[in-house]
């Protein structure tokens, strides 16, 4: 079974072999990680993306443990993007990242239901279970964002497998 340490250890290699600026935030529920870049194309309708990923280690992720570290981790990058603020041209993609020892059924299900949306940000929660070595996320193609998907399903298979 791989670690909390482990896991992260290896996320911050794929983030910076990425080419994402890798640090680390504080957070409510602690000190995460944090991987940002950002990418301007042409076929985003002149668009540039800002991605964070925030990942926490945690011990049982259930429901609330996950819908509390979501809103917690939108909150954050609301308050910490760089550059302008969201709008047509600009806008966030989140990928808050809950790592545990274990994580509940509904958790699991929430974090692989649907990308969320506000304006000028997609968040696409991610559960890892370290005990099973399964992950969890939105693969979907949503309506809301869909000139982003492509780029996000690579990122999320990229960093999270």
């Amino acid at each position: 079974m791989t670690t909390h340490d482990e896991y992260l250890a290896g996320l911050r290699d794929r983030l910076q072999q990425d080419g994402c600026d890798v640090s680390e935030a504080e957070l409510r529920g602690g000190r995460a990680l944090l991987g940002y870049r950002k990418d301007f194309k042409i076929q985003w309708m002149g668009s540039r993306l800002h991605t964070m990923v925030l990942a926490l280690p945690w011990d049982r992720v259930d429901l609330p443990a996950l819908e509390g570290f979501v809103a917690d981790a939108a909150q954050w990058s609301h308050l910490n993007k760089k550059g302008l603020y969201n709008g047509l041209q600009s806008g966030t993609a989140l990928f808050p990242v809950l790592v545990g020892n274990e994580v509940t059924p509904p958790a699991a299900q929430a974090a692989a239901a649907k990308q969320r949306q506000e304006f000028g940000q997609v968040t696409r929660p991610v559960t890892v279970d370290l005990s099973t070595g399964t992950t969890s996320m939105f693969t979907g193609s949503p309506v809301v964002g869909f000139v982003f998907n492509g780029f996000l399903k690579a990122k999320s298979q990229a960093y999270f497998g």
